[in-house]
């Protein structure tokens, strides 16, 4: 298997900061999932998009690529209703703006952490299915 450096660096952020992720429950939307973060003792709720399916606990790095996404997308967006956009929510649903405006703070607290918040994979090679995709699908830890 060719080896990939976006893996490697995943595996290294995983490795050294003790991440376990474990889904709570699916929600009532095609392809989002809600999961348990845990750094060593600290843990977060978050949202996770995972439109192709592909959270899976025995796979804690697709694991962990995506919930590091999931915080990417909300640093990259500007405001809530962008933050909405980009996830295919309708602004209008008020549930999701609690959850929205308590990312501040599980953001800032998983980066002080981690030092910075990468999910090491663009988002460009995440949605064409590209080799490190397969290969990170594939990784053993």
């Amino acid at each position: 298997m060719e080896k990939y450096p976006e893996i490697e660096k995943l595996k290294k952020i995983y490795l050294t900061h003790h991440i376990t992720i474990k889904q709570l429950m699916p929600i009532n939307k095609a392809g989002f999932v809600f999961v348990e973060m845990a750094i060593r003792s600290r843990t977060w709720k978050l949202y996770v998009d995972d439109e192709y399916k592909d959270f899976n606990i025995n796979k804690p790095l697709v694991s962990l690529f995506l919930a590091l996404f999931s915080l990417e997308v909300y640093r990259d967006s500007t405001d809530y209703l962008e933050w909405c956009r980009q996830n295919s929510l309708s602004a209008s649903e008020t549930k999701w703006l609690p959850y929205y405006k308590g990312l501040e703070s599980t953001y800032s607290e998983i980066k002080n952490i981690l030092g910075e918040i990468d999910s090491c994979i663009s988002p460009l090679d995440y949605q064409l299915r590209t080799g490190v995709i397969d290969a990170l699908i594939e990784c053993e830890i």
